[in-house]
């Protein structure tokens, strides 16, 4: 619960869980396959902001994700190019 909350580190968290489970894994594998298969980009709502973004809008993306999500969909998503800023639940202490 106290991942769910913010009041510990995701990957923490995680390392606990491998371990307490007994599982030959390590954090950035669990986190780089559950990002990688979990996550979709809607290409209608990319269209959307491209063409917003033409009429020089400033545009923010607002997430209940924690960090490690929130970075991961940013900047590796790449949906940093469309977007002015994020704002994260997770870094902002929800």
């Amino acid at each position: 619960m106290q991942c769910y909350n913010r009041k510990k580190d995701l990957k923490q968290c995680l390392s606990e869980l491998i371990s307490i489970l007994n599982i030959n894994l390590q954090v950035e594998e669990l986190v780089n396959y559950w990002f990688k298969n979990d996550s979709a980009i809607d290409i209608n709502f990319i269209n959307l902001i491209t063409e917003l973004k033409k009429d020089h809008k400033m545009l923010y993306l607002a997430t209940n994700q924690e960090k490690y999500r929130k970075n991961y969909v940013y900047q590796e998503l790449g949906l940093n190019k469309y977007f002015n800023d994020i704002f994260c639940s997770g870094e902002l202490g929800f």
